[in-house]
């Protein structure tokens, strides 16, 4: 199927200026769930700030669609089709002050139908608002509820309405399960593989190796910046995941 994200040869660094990523290359298709498999510290957020256009590559090429975004902000990233459900949605993903509506249409409140030369369409929020969150099952289904006060699930069903009403070409998501229960969990998921039917792609980045063995199509393991290893869900054993994320390199690497 159609490539939809190709990273190659990827380099980037940290806050403080060490190595995060050294040579990465993965490769996303259209319906495909990639999971990325590691103990978290190992590049894994760097990989995703890189892919957003929130952090600058030191080396290396990034592709969506065959276009090359290597250099582009985060506008212009997700103009081209990127969604990104972060790992702290609290800090990343909400602004915990504003209303559920206003959050919903966060990153789309300067263009129509939310705004009109300049001034915002109030009610249109709502009313989109109202519609997101009867469809992604928030509660209480309020649009003038504020996000802070929700539950995590609730706050995570806020984001992924947000990320996911526009039917993005790719999908980034990292730990989307962290501090879930069990139901809001199991929402979180159909909701990743219904996006996969419909023929997106999904690089999804956790650290629980049952959410990743259960998503994933293929799943790629970090390691010190690396992925040192790519394989089928079948071939990805809890064992094998296990030791190629303690730093045991696969025969012949």
């Amino acid at each position: 199927t159609e490539v939809v994200l190709a990273v190659s040869g990827l380099g980037a660094r940290s806050d403080r200026g060490t190595t995060a990523l050294a040579g990465v290359d993965l490769v996303v298709h259209a319906g495909e769930i990639l999971g990325i498999a590691g103990v978290g510290g190992n590049g894994q957020s760097e990989l995703a700030e890189c892919l957003l256009g929130l952090r600058t590559p030191t080396a290396g090429e990034i592709r969506i669609a065959g276009r090359d975004v290597s250099r582009e902000g985060p506008g212009r990233t997700r103009a081209a089709g990127v969604s990104y459900v972060p790992e702290d949605r609290r800090r990343e993903g909400l602004v915990l002050a504003f209303s559920v509506a206003d959050n919903l249409i966060l990153g789309k409140q300067a263009r129509a139908p939310y705004a009109r030369a300049g001034v915002q369409d109030h009610g249109a929020i709502r009313r989109e608002g109202a519609r997101l969150a009867q469809e992604f099952d928030v509660r209480p289904p309020d649009p003038r509820a504020i996000a802070g006060n929700l539950s995590g699930g609730n706050q995570q069903k806020v984001v992924l309405g947000r990320e996911l009403s526009e039917e993005p070409r790719l999908i980034i998501v990292s730990q989307p399960s962290r501090g879930l229960d069990i139901a809001a969990t199991e929402y979180v998921h159909d909701r990743l593989l219904e996006q996969r039917a419909r023929g997106a792609a999904v690089l999804l980045i956790s650290s629980e190796l049952d959410e990743v063995r259960a998503l994933s199509d293929r799943i790629a393991v970090m390691y010190e910046g690396r992925i040192v290893a790519t394989l089928s869900a079948a071939e990805a054993t809890e064992e094998r995941l296990g030791l190629l994320m303690a730093g045991h390199r696969p025969e012949g690497a």
